[in-house]
């Protein structure tokens, strides 16, 4: 016969609870789960995939890029936009190969930017020349 803790009744033998207060009665010694004193060790899980083969591409200088496409947007707007875009958006390609496409492309759209803006100002020069400060004065205001 198993007795109760809390009140003390008499329960037959295999009982979980008290048939007289419904307490949970002690189980027997024999029963009882051995508990170890040791923190289990992590395992984290392996990769089905293998190991990850991307290595994202090294990050390129573009200081001189980046000036070169503002003075290009002073130059010549439309263009010079463009080519800071392109300077811009390096770094963030992808792959070593797009960042090549994207670096020659910039360099292509500050090139335009820088030879469509030389020819504004030879013109502007030679129009001011020909046509004398009353040229001038009607291009500034």
């Amino acid at each position: 016969m198993a007795k109760c803790t809390y009140c003390g009744a008499e329960n037959p033998e295999g009982s979980k609870f008290c048939s007289e207060c419904g307490a949970p009665l002690a189980a027997p010694a024999s029963a009882a789960p051995e508990f170890s004193a040791e923190q289990p060790t992590y395992t984290p899980p392996q990769n089905p995939y293998g190991t990850a083969q991307f290595t994202p591409p090294a990050q390129l200088p573009t200081g001189g890029l980046l000036v070169w496409a503002i003075i290009s947007i002073l130059l010549c707007m439309i263009p010079g936009i463009v080519a800071l875009v392109q300077v811009l958006g390096i770094n963030s390609a992808a792959t070593a190969e797009q960042q090549q496409q994207r670096l020659s492309s910039a360099k292509t759209w500050c090139i335009v930017a820088t030879v469509l803006g030389g020819l504004s100002l030879i013109a502007n020069i030679i129009a001011v020349v020909f046509y004398g400060a009353d040229y001038a004065s009607r291009l500034i205001g």
